[in-house]
């Protein structure tokens, strides 16, 4: 096997190795991302959970704050401190109110929201179990009675329905629904006196609920969804680019309490909590209360807990409300996207892209490495055959230099007529070879990025003169006929006129080569009208074999040879048209080439002409 077919043959092992390292990889990186896109899932799922359960206690704290805040701890304003001596109802009146407006007084100073609070009443239940309802007038401080509020029907409703669960029926009723009122929205807070006769508390449930008198504390609707709410989904449901995730807020119906724009068209949720209950007593501290409103705590060994009516009523009670089964609301939380899922799967597939992306561009620099490897030994090997070739060109005309003056040193030719042959061989062979190194030194220059031109107003018909008296001994000695079609009124082109000779004279040398066959070289030019604007065009035809339809791609590469002078050993260095190319592109022109096998080629500049405005106008 030959070295360059071996070291190809090791470029393309290399090549295969590199392909299979980068499928691995692929695979590899698929699997990473996968356990990424995972991990990344439930990990935002639980992040988000926590937020959600953060957002649901605080927003029960709020509640959980107002409801001690106007329970009372104890005092004669509990049912079960009552003045029943003649005229003790007012005085009743009188202490109830002055405790509650002391507690109203707190809670607008204390609480973050003291306008949650829309109003406060008091219910009682009279001797012919009837709920009359007094208002609590912050003005005055004290309570009077009023008719009960439309939106206060269904709490009233619910006070006088009598039924008492019993333990362990399988339809007991939610007490929790008498203190919670999640519909109004309503907290109803118990000042409990003396059970009725036949009432007794169980030690489980809530106080007998006989005669007694309670606190409804409306809470303002509009608060909660305009200030609240809003406030809680900012610091608690906020992504890190800024934007809010999709909350909605909605009653065990499914009515809708609050929810941001994005969450009406968003069905489920990726996170949810319960709200609207009362926090445990151990969560309590969170809310730094003073240590005249905190509760009471239960006792070691005391299974109980403080008895009703034994001066801790308030925390029995309590006790019973904020069990955690008590919660009303549905917090929903979703992402913008629709969900989490959605969001996930949608960032893994841009991970993909941007990761199989990169693959496939290291994939294609390995190709192109590869190509440009193979390139560049083509180039080798094409600068190769170039150095030989112009060797063999120099060395030609240099040995029949040698050989005509040494003949002519020696004496061996002495006639007139013979040494002025021998001059004009030396003179013809002398032009031979300063035009190849003409054409090394200016693809030198043009690949250096030197080579620059020096365009003046120029007659194509002069420069195509000179160029012809250049190679007319050679088409003189191989009899070639040269028909011309070149215009007399043609105009003027911008040109460097010894540069475009150059070019010029490389398609007349080819053709010589090429068309030795045919010996008939046709010249032809025209003015034509381009959508680049007026173009003289220059036609340089031959009856040669033709370019083969292989070569053409690569015609005008530098060291190129087609496979007619290869085949042929037509002398050549493969530089001739790419210079032509170069020099009509730095004129603004452009070449075109038309040939078939068997009938000869076309080469055709193209080159902007300058026309007055006498010319203009004719045109």
């Amino acid at each position: 096997m030959q070295l360059p077919t071996l070291k190809a043959a090791w470029q393309w092992i290399l090549a295969g190795a590199l392909l299979v390292l980068l499928l691995i990889l692929a695979w590899l990186q698929y699997r990473w991302l996968n356990e990424v896109s995972e991990a990344d899932r439930q990990k935002t799922r639980a992040v988000l959970q926590d937020a959600a359960d953060r957002f649901a206690q605080d927003f029960d704290r709020e509640l959980t704050r107002a409801f001690i805040f106007f329970h009372p701890p104890g005092g004669p304003w509990q049912r079960g401190g009552e003045d029943r001596r003649p005229g003790g109802d007012r005085q009743n009146e009188r202490r109830a109110g002055a405790s509650l407006a002391q507690r109203y007084d707190r809670w607008l100073t204390y609480a973050p929201f003291p306008e949650l609070v829309r109003a406060v009443f008091e219910v009682r239940l009279d001797d012919q179990n009837t709920h009359e309802l007094s208002r609590f007038d912050p003005l005055t401080g004290e309570l009077e009675s009023t008719p009960w509020p439309p939106e206060l029907h269904a709490l009233r409703a619910r006070l006088s329905d009598g039924s008492r669960p019993h333990r362990g029926h399988p339809e007991a009723p939610d007490h929790s629904a008498t203190f919670l009122a999640d519909d109004i929205p309503a907290l109803l807070i118990p000042l409990f006196g003396s059970p009725s006769p036949g009432r007794r508390s169980r030690p489980d449930g809530p106080p007998a609920m006989g005669s007694f008198s309670s606190l409804i504390l409306w809470l303002d609707q509009g608060t909660l969804t305009e200030v609240v709410l809003p406030q809680l989904t900012e610091r608690y449901l906020r992504r890190p680019d800024g934007s809010e995730y999709a909350v909605r807020i909605v009653t065990r119906q499914n009515q809708l309490i609050f929810g941001t724009d994005i969450a009406k068209s968003i069905d489920g949720g990726d996170a949810s909590a319960r709200l609207f209950s009362l926090l445990p007593a151990n969560k309590l501290n969170s809310l730094g209360l003073e240590p005249d409103l905190a509760l009471p705590e239960r006792r070691p060994g005391n299974r109980g807990g403080p008895r009703f009516g034994e001066g801790r009523r308030t925390s029995r009670i309590y006790q019973f409300v904020s069990s955690p089964g008590h919660a009303r609301w549905r917090l929903l939380v979703s992402h913008p996207e629709g969900s989490l899922d959605i969001a996930v799967a949608r960032a893994h597939r841009n991970n993909l892209a941007i990761s199989f992306g990169i693959l496939l561009l290291l994939a294609a620099s390995l190709l192109l490495m590869l190509l440009s490897t193979r390139r560049t030994q083509a180039l080798a090997k094409q600068q190769l055959e170039f150095v030989a070739g112009v060797t063999h060109e120099l060395l030609t005309p240099l040995a029949a230099m040698r050989s005509a003056g040494q003949n002519l040193a020696d004496g061996v030719v002495t006639e007139a007529g013979q040494v002025k042959r021998y001059g004009h061989l030396i003179e013809d062979e002398g032009r031979r070879l300063t035009r190849m190194v003409g054409q090394v030194l200016e693809f030198a220059g043009m690949q250096a990025g030197h080579k620059t031109y020096s365009l003046r107003r120029a007659q194509l018909s002069e420069i195509l003169d000179k160029a012809l008296d250049e190679v007319r001994p050679t088409l003189t000695e191989q009899g070639f006929t040269i028909e011309r079609r070149i215009p007399e009124d043609l105009p003027e082109i911008m040109a460097d006129p010894s540069a475009l000779q150059s070019a010029v004279q490389n398609l007349l040398t080819n053709a010589i080569k090429y068309g030795a066959a045919g010996a008939w070289i046709g010249l032809e030019a025209e003015l034509a009208n381009t959508p680049r604007g007026a173009m003289v065009s220059l036609t340089v035809a031959d009856r040669g074999p033709g370019i083969a339809a292989a070569d053409l791609p690569r015609l005008f590469e530098p060291f190129y040879r087609g496979q007619n002078g290869s085949d042929e050993q037509i002398p050549g260095s493969g530089l001739g048209l790419s210079l032509v190319k170069h020099i009509v592109e730095g004129h603004g022109g452009r070449i075109d080439v038309e040939t078939s096998e068997g009938s000869g080629s076309r080469f055709t500049l193209q080159l902007p002409a300058t026309l007055d405005e006498e010319d203009i106008n004719n045109e």
